[in-house]
């Protein structure tokens, strides 16, 4: 992907040392292979399929461990207002309307 302030930079006649040219989101290991964002998985298997070729997925997340924790805080109305509607059952419809729907 082209990095935007590489060719901001260049259009200004500004120095574009150390910006990349391409923006990229993965690492290679030493063997070759690619390590990528969780994201990426539908586009790199999509690319993959058509060019003829197979995955092979190795995740090395760590599992960890389950956490409890107890909120101590005062919410304010639309912070509360905001908790009651993740809360709702879904799938949940806002009872407010939006400026395009109004009357």
């Amino acid at each position: 992907m082209h990095n935007p302030l590489f060719y901001e930079r260049q259009r200004m006649r500004a120095s574009t040392w150390n910006v990349p040219r391409f923006l990229h989101s993965f690492d290679e290991t030493i063997d070759g292979g690619l390590i990528l964002p969780r994201g990426l998985i539908g586009t790199v298997a999509s690319l993959a399929e058509e060019a003829g070729s197979r995955l092979k997925i190795t995740d090395e997340r760590a599992p960890g461990t389950g956490q409890t924790f107890t909120f101590t805080g005062t919410l304010t109305g639309i912070q509360r207002e905001a908790v009651n509607e993740l809360a709702a059952p879904f799938p949940h419809r806002s009872p407010r309307r939006s400026s395009a729907n109004a009357a």
